[in-house]
């Protein structure tokens, strides 16, 4: 009862806080927006926090604050809603339905937990690894979704067998394992996250002298850090969690007798993997792949195709159209996955999603992002290791209010420009701040996995909070070590020294 008040209390302490730093604080007296916008995420990163209103009831607040306060019209703010990442999510998710309507997530569950190993913690550490690797090469939305039904599955079977409360430790450590281990993995690779491919684009514009950034370079950066957060989530996760975790090893014989009681794969599940390991494929080349010597050309670059019109989210759809059009054999006349279960897609967080993406605009037009630039100047002259820092730091715990590709998409012009003012070679700048942008494990609307997980309804958000501060300060400091030392190899370049091509 005493939460509910405090909660209760939030509601109208929030606005009433973002209305007293808008009155007594003036960030930028010639765009006075600028104080207003970060007035609105005072109150929408509280309203988020103590989850005194829904979460998507927060997301809404831009539709009706940003006209109102003059930081966007609402012509501007509503189509935020809307962008393709949005869609990207929702065929991700079909194809998670579609997999759970016809049981394929079981086959995949038993099978985890029969390479996997037999006690918790390598239970974890298998789900850890399984989705930092798959996310490693597809869509951080789509490598959760994969492993969403699995995770439930598991945690079912251990349910019925335990008891709800000796499994809950387990439940809480599984479902934030897939959801981190799905953005760090994508910071890997190139095509592992959007952002890598904003950070490219965006380096590419600012700087259109400087030597392309090849797939494996990244790669030499990026992969052994990501490794070394997986193995950093799976010792928070087994400290915080797994220290009260009660249950035995798992029995294996039971394990496998189970997976011998499915029978032959099914025609429809035979259908679905079919159509997921398709989009996987479709997400990896759909662009062209750099690989140093030689480049993959994409399949979107074929001669009868615009790759400029074509994003994720367009295979993303057309997969989710295969599932609601393709006929079930062992049903006649009805689809792999019918309208009305696709009906119970979670839209709150699809509101959500829109939140962040219209906070990140609002920054950007009402001269936030400007703001911020311009008090990184600051920095002249601080130890490589504290604006590193700073930087990661910053985009680490940023992230957690906006959409990280947003979020991307509206820091790297500021650090470029700050870059150039402080004489500091951009990329130790902008590698660090691409990665970091990926590094938000506190709150749901963080990144897109982090939403899908608090979707199940199965996780509070506090917890998502006590965890996740701990490997956003991990995070922050592991990717400024990588930058500072292996960084300059694996790039091939120096970092601390300015380089020709910056020189605008």
């Amino acid at each position: 009862m005493r939460w509910r008040l405090r909660q209760a209390h939030w509601v109208w302490l929030a606005p009433l806080l973002a209305l007293l730093f808008a009155l007594t604080v003036d960030l930028d007296p010639e765009h006075p927006a600028a104080t207003r916008m970060a007035a609105v995420t005072i109150w929408m990163a509280l309203w988020w926090v103590t989850e005194a209103v829904p979460l998507a009831v927060t997301a809404l607040l831009p539709l009706a604050a940003f006209p109102l306060l003059g930081v966007m019209s609402a012509k501007d703010v509503a189509p935020a809603y809307l962008d393709q990442i949005t869609f990207l999510f929702i065929g991700g998710y079909l194809l998670a339905m579609a997999m759970q309507r016809w049981g394929l997530h079981e086959r995949f569950a038993l099978q985890t937990v029969l390479l996997c190993g037999s006690s918790p913690r390598r239970l974890l550490l298998g789900f850890l690894l399984g989705t930092g690797f798959l996310s490693f090469w597809t869509a951080n939305t789509a490598a959760t979704m994969v492993m969403l039904p699995p995770v439930l599955a598991v945690i079912k079977r251990l349910t019925a067998e335990h008891g709800e409360e000796q499994v809950r430790p387990l439940e809480l450590a599984l479902l934030l394992a897939i959801a981190y281990a799905a953005s760090i993995g994508g910071v890997a690779t190139l095509v592992g996250t959007p952002t890598n491919l904003v950070f490219v684009r965006l380096f590419g514009t600012n700087f259109p002298d400087a030597p392309d950034l090849s797939f494996f370079g990244w790669m030499k950066l990026a992969a052994p850090l990501a490794v070394l957060m997986l193995l950093a989530a799976w010792g928070v996760l087994s400290f915080l969690y797994l220290r009260r975790c009660t249950i035995g090893a798992l029995d294996r014989r039971e394990f496998s007798e189970q997976y011998r009681a499915l029978g032959p794969a099914t025609y429809e599940q035979k259908l679905i993997l079919v159509i997921a390991e398709l989009l996987v494929f479709a997400w990896i080349f759909r662009a062209d792949i750099d690989l140093g010597p030689f480049k993959v050309l994409g399949w979107s670059s074929l001669p009868f195709l615009d790759s400029k019109l074509i994003a994720d989210s367009t295979v993303a759809m057309l997969a989710g159209l295969l599932l609601l059009l393709l006929p079930s054999r062992s049903e006649p006349g009805r689809p792999l996955l019918t309208w009305a279960e696709a009906e119970r897609l979670p839209w709150g967080i699809v509101l959500l999603f829109g939140g962040g993406f219209a906070l990140a605009a609002g920054f950007t037009k009402s001269g936030l992002a400007a703001w911020c630039g311009q008090e990184l100047q600051t920095l002249q002259g601080v130890s490589p290791l504290t604006m590193t820092l700073v930087v990661c730091l910053s985009l680490v715990f940023l992230t957690e209010f906006t959409a990280n590709t947003s979020t991307v998409e509206m820091v790297l012009p500021v650090l470029a420009a700050a870059a150039v003012a402080l004489r500091v070679n951009p990329l130790f700048l902008m590698v660090p701040a691409t990665i970091c942008a990926s590094f938000g494990f506190m709150m749901p609307a963080g990144t897109p996995p982090n939403a899908i997980v608090f979707a199940t309804g199965r996780l509070p958000v506090w917890q998502m909070v006590k965890t996740g501060v701990l490997l956003n300060v991990l995070g922050a400091l592991l990717a400024a070590v990588a930058v500072l030392t292996w960084g300059r190899h694996a790039l091939g370049v120096d970092l601390l020294a300015w380089p020709a091509w910056a020189v605008r």
